[in-house]
């Protein structure tokens, strides 16, 4: 694994920014892909429905360099995503025989 390639470090701090890695860790990136690199990367895919693997596949590389808003995908170790699986503001839950269903509503200030 410990294998060194130049880019990794600036990836690293990216996964930082967006909260994959802890904001404890070190800022000082090696270009190592570590634990740490493959432990971001596999939640990285997970949230944006990629092929979960235990590497950084072309795949994960073309979509961690899209245009994004600045905003963490994770906060604390939590995903604020919904893992690549669609919005739902209705929720049908089944009590007894019938059915409830109940929406979600927001107000912006």
């Amino acid at each position: 694994m410990d294998q060194k390639v130049k880019g990794l470090a600036k990836l690293k701090n990216c996964f930082q920014r967006f909260g994959y890695i802890s904001s404890s860790s070190s800022p000082n990136f090696i270009g190592d892909f570590d634990k740490i690199l493959e432990s971001a990367a596999k939640m990285y895919q997970i949230n944006f429905n990629l092929n979960s693997t235990d590497e950084l596949d072309v795949q994960t590389l073309k979509h961690s360099v899209l245009p994004r808003s600045g905003n963490p995908d994770v906060i604390n170790g939590t995903s604020t995503m919904n893992s690549g699986k669609p919005k739902s503001d209705s929720m049908i839950q089944t009590v007894g025989r019938k059915s409830i269903a109940t929406t979600c509503s927001y107000t912006v200030y």
